[in-house]
């Protein structure tokens, strides 16, 4: 047993100086007095144990996921209001590099978007059909308000709203498969190209095929 050189605290440990309290208000003045010393040896400890500091926190994020996830969870929800406020200000402020960042990341990922991109078009039809006619609305500057298939076959039925038959809401729904010209298409009663809204309202459900012809004759 030792006395503290500080504080003449008894240590017990005869290889240490100071008592711990002592210890530590020194550290926290000299961290205090030396920041640009301490982030310089920092740096340095990390480029000279660069593969195992990331071996370590890889290792440490597969063991602790759910206590991670729950700390983002809360931080987030803690400081929402501004670390949206700051993504913001980033996007706003780095347009630029933000569009070249996701052009070369596409470019290096093609083949992986290309078989999402299929899958998704696979499991969503119906998202992929809403997309592309609000897509179509849109790009001619019409009306657009959401609406799902369901919602139109509930209100005007399963009858072809031209030729007045009734459509097989079972076939296949794309053009030139087996079955389509019976299957369901959603008509722009005034279609998209002559100003016609995109809204429940002006679609009503009608036969694949003639949808197709009242197109044609249309054009």
């Amino acid at each position: 047993m030792k006395p503290c050189i500080v504080c003449n605290k008894e240590i017990d440990g005869k290889h240490y100086s100071y008592c711990k309290a002592c210890s530590n208000k020194r550290n926290a003045e000299y961290q205090q007095n030396n920041p640009e010393k301490i982030k310089e040896r920092k740096k340095e400890h990390y480029q000279n144990n660069k593969e195992k500091i990331l071996e370590q926190h890889k290792e440490y994020r597969q063991n602790n996921k759910e206590k991670l996830n729950k700390q983002k969870k809360e931080h987030y929800q803690n400081n929402k209001e501004k670390i949206n406020k700051r993504h913001k200000e980033y996007r706003q402020n780095n347009k630029e590099k933000i569009k070249e960042q996701k052009k070369e990341y596409l470019q290096n990922n093609k083949e992986y978007f290309k078989e999402y991109k299929k899958e998704y078009h696979k499991n969503n039809p119906h998202k992929v059909r809403e997309a592309s006619r609000k897509r179509r609305a849109l790009e001619k500057a019409n009306i657009h308000e959401p609406y799902s298939e369901d919602q139109v076959l509930k209100l005007y039925g399963s009858v072809c709203h031209i030729c007045k038959e009734e459509i097989d809401l079972s076939a296949n729904r794309s053009t030139g498969a087996s079955g389509w010209e019976q299957g369901l298409h959603l008509d722009h009663v005034i279609p998209i190209s002559k100003g016609g809204a995109d809204t429940l309202e002006n679609v009503k459900p009608a036969h694949g095929l003639c949808n197709l012809q009242k197109s044609a004759s249309i054009l």
